[in-house]
């Protein structure tokens, strides 16, 4: 019986060898997905009583890097602003990080982190005219798993960009939940 060593030489067995790594490495990148549109509020478009809430639509779907966010509404009667956090919770549209207001506005996820949406028209923030979108890089979700954030993340504007959860989770005793859940190959965090 001839062994498996006499069959392969080995010179190909060591190019072989060399091949895989090069081989996973290239499938990896190439499994990054195309970036998406969203059009948020569905066929309701930004609207101040959708027929499902905005951030349970964000917690459905997943956001990457260069996703585009699609907000169609009446001009006249309203806006899209980006803002800080604390500007989103008290719906202050005084600072706006920036402003959408031509009725068919684009909005590019350019880096990972949370990003804050409210009505420009403060009675219709305060009715839930108001999106939060956690997005992810799928690097980060092909490497290693991070460690749950103890600290609210803060919105900067940048660059990066991501894949986000879905769930909301309890992750401490002061009753802080994480708007999303994220897993990878090592496990599921807070993001």
């Amino acid at each position: 019986m001839v062994g498996f060593g006499n069959i392969i030489p080995n010179k190909f067995l060591g190019l072989l060898l060399l091949m895989i790594p090069m081989l996973l490495l290239s499938s990896s990148s190439s499994s990054q997905a195309a970036a998406k549109e969203f059009s948020v509020g569905g066929k309701d478009g930004w609207v101040v009583k959708p027929s499902e809430y905005y951030n349970q639509w964000a917690q459905e779907n997943r956001f990457q890097v260069n996703d585009i966010l699609y907000f169609k509404y009446k001009k006249v009667d309203d806006s899209v602003l980006v803002v800080k956090k604390e500007d989103y919770f008290s719906c202050n549209n005084n600072n706006p990080i920036h402003k959408m207001d031509d009725g068919n506005s684009t909005f590019l996820l350019d880096r990972s982190g949370h990003f804050f949406f409210i009505s420009g028209n403060v009675d219709n923030c305060k009715n839930g005219q108001k999106l939060i979108i956690f997005a992810i890089a799928l690097k980060d979700t092909l490497s290693h798993a991070t460690p749950p954030s103890r600290s609210p993340a803060s919105v900067s504007h940048g660059h990066g960009g991501g894949d986000g959860g879905g769930w909301s989770v309890r992750v401490n005793d002061d009753n802080r939940y994480c708007s999303n859940l994220c897993c990878n190959i090592v496990g599921c965090f807070c993001c």
